[in-house]
């Protein structure tokens, strides 16, 4: 069988074409491949710089808490010691006044037995109560 030479070149241009382009898309796979590996390493190092400032705010925050649990500490001692003397300032003025109600009473039985001798006086002085029959 005899074959051209134009089916020949026909056979090598397009043996050549499949090779170009197969050549083109391996090297465009590559590209991708290759891209895909600086993102990713590129998000590995942006994630670890992340992780990096989130380890340090932990800390920070895990001291502000500290300062803050201390602080409060601080505050319930002395609410505490403020509660204890305000409980024995009202106790004490309790007793003041429950002396003040005992000698407050001491004077309303005097004033009481006091008004009782004034109305008695004062019925005295005026006398028995008139009637409106005059006597002739």
């Amino acid at each position: 069988m005899y074959v051209s030479a134009e089916v020949i070149a026909i056979i090598i241009a397009t043996a050549t074409l499949l090779v170009t382009l197969g050549g083109g898309a391996l090297a465009g796979f590559a590209w991708i491949v290759n891209r895909m590996d600086r993102i990713a390493e590129n998000a590995s190092a942006e994630t670890r710089a992340l992780a990096a400032k989130t380890e340090q705010a932990l800390a920070e925050t895990r001291a502000l808490a500290q300062r803050t649990d201390e602080g409060f500490a601080q505050v319930r001692a002395d609410t505490q010691a403020l509660a204890a003397r305000t409980d024995q300032g009202f106790a004490q003025m309790r007793s003041e006044l429950q002396g003040v109600r005992s000698r407050l009473d001491l004077v309303y039985v005097e004033l009481k037995a006091d008004v009782v001798e004034m109305k008695v006086a004062v019925a005295r002085m005026e006398g028995p109560k008139r009637t409106l029959i005059v006597p002739r």
